[in-house]
């Protein structure tokens, strides 16, 4: 369990390995909070969902070739579920989080999680360990990349998505390395 953990947040990151999500990496700091927390709860409640309508409704009727759309369907719904929560009950949050519902980065990574999960044929508690490793391997990568951002950019001539792609490179290749 722990090495599903480890390897989503590390030597798997979906942002280092699979290129996902690369266009939080011009987003402004807040934007990544916002990002990260709607990222882990559409990841956890997704998977738990998919896990379910995988093992018990396509694989027993033989229909795995309609678990691209259904898990599609699935995100969409969570995330419009999760918005419809925040809209009602936490007003304020709302104002701030109205912007950030509708990434495609939250989409892409959850789609790619959800497809790890099934691909690997893990457990219901590996595929929510894999949804939160590879959540929180976002927010990590993310955070590491600011905290990056503001010393390279007080480098005149390190300005732009140029420097911003090494640096991810240079960042994956750590990671890759961690990994043995």
């Amino acid at each position: 369990m722990n090495n599903i953990f480890l390897i989503s947040l590390i030597t798997e990151n979906v942002v280092l390995t699979k290129c996902l999500g690369i266009t939080s990496f011009m987003n402004k700091e807040k934007d990544v909070v916002y990002t990260s927390i709607l990222l882990i709860i559409t990841s956890i409640i997704s998977t738990m969902i998919t896990y379910l309508i995988n093992k018990y409704v396509l694989l027993p009727i033989n229909v795995t070739y309609l678990s691209t759309i259904i898990f599609i369907i699935t995100i969409f719904l969570v995330i419009k579920i999760t918005e419809l929560i925040i809209k009602k009950y936490f007003k304020n949050l709302y104002k701030t989080f109205k912007t950030y519902i509708p990434y495609i980065t939250i989409i892409s990574i959850v789609f790619s999680t959800l497809y790890t999960n099934i691909k690997l044929e893990y457990t219901f508690i590996n595929s929510i360990i894999n949804a939160l490793g590879t959540s929180l391997g976002f927010t990590l990568t993310l955070y590491i990349f600011i905290l990056l951002k503001d010393k390279i950019t007080k480098i005149k001539s390190f300005k732009g998505i140029t420097i911003t792609l090494i640096t991810i490179g240079i960042i994956s290749l750590i990671f890759k390395r961690l990994g043995g």
